[in-house]
């Protein structure tokens, strides 16, 4: 069978038919597949010939995600979380998690080991953090 389009929960395929996309969860589409809200938002953003491949530079899309995710949610949950912007791969996060914090009290969300910890470098990185988290 070959899918074709998707819209929200449904998936069709070449032929047009529908069939409830149980994927639909995952990563890019748990908003659903072309949900018009962010559909109109990222044409917006594309006709206004914004960046779209800035990986760890500092762009104006990365300082308005920022400032409003520190008001919408950490400032009026009074977090005083870190925040690192990465490259697209959890792998780059993995790379910049030991550099965020700054002492063994703080928290840090991270990946367990995975595909994405597949390098010994990565792997050695994880492992010494883990390490270091549970020394007394």
């Amino acid at each position: 069978m070959v899918f074709d389009r998707a819209k929200r929960d449904l998936i069709y395929s070449e032929d047009g038919k529908a069939y409830i996309d149980f994927l639909g969860r995952c990563r890019g589409a748990e908003f659903g597949h072309n949900n018009d809200y962010i559909k109109d938002r990222v044409l917006d953003y594309l006709t206004s010939d914004r960046i779209m491949h800035g990986l760890d530079m500092y762009t104006m899309a990365n300082r308005e995600f920022i400032q409003s995710l520190s008001e919408r949610i950490l400032e009026p949950k009074k977090l005083n979380d870190k925040l690192q912007i990465c490259g697209p791969t959890e792998t780059n996060a993995m790379e910049a998690a030991p550099f965020v914090t700054s002492n063994r009290q703080e928290k840090l969300t991270t990946a367990q080991p995975n595909f994405h910890l597949s390098t010994p470098g990565l792997r050695e990185i994880h492992k010494s953090y883990i390490e270091c988290i549970n020394t007394p």
